[in-house]
């Protein structure tokens, strides 16, 4: 029988080398998410409060997923998924993005679908 720790470190496996650029305004938030992420084994989390700083990151660097909160001051996830969809200069307009709320409505949900994104993240988280 597999200790709990072997099983807690092969379920964490796929997750290595997995880098995040997480956008979201509030640092709270960011903490509490960035706690899940390394909860599931991802340890390489960029995290932004300014959405023209994210893109700036997803321009400079090499990210395997965006997880964006939907609810900012300046803009919010989904415009700025529309930024990333539609760019013309070197982002890579076909990453992964998550969206979290934590009021996932039906016209959210399908405006969200429209503008790419791939998932959402549900709070409170569990």
């Amino acid at each position: 029988m597999m200790s709990r720790a072997k099983s807690m470190q092969q379920n964490k496996a796929p997750a290595d080398g997995i880098t995040v650029l997480l956008l979201d305004d509030s640092k709270d938030r960011q903490a509490i998410t960035q706690t899940v992420l390394e909860g599931a084994g991802i340890r390489a989390v960029i995290k932004e409060t300014d959405p023209s700083r994210a893109l700036d990151i997803l321009r400079e660097h090499v990210v395997d997923v965006v997880l964006v909160e939907y609810r900012m001051a300046k803009l919010d996830g989904i415009e700025f998924v529309r930024m990333v969809r539609h760019s013309s200069d070197s982002l890579d307009s076909r990453i992964p993005v998550i969206i979290q709320t934590a009021e996932p409505t039906q016209p959210l949900v399908e405006a969200a679908r429209d503008a790419g994104v791939h998932e959402f993240l549900v709070r409170p988280f569990s």
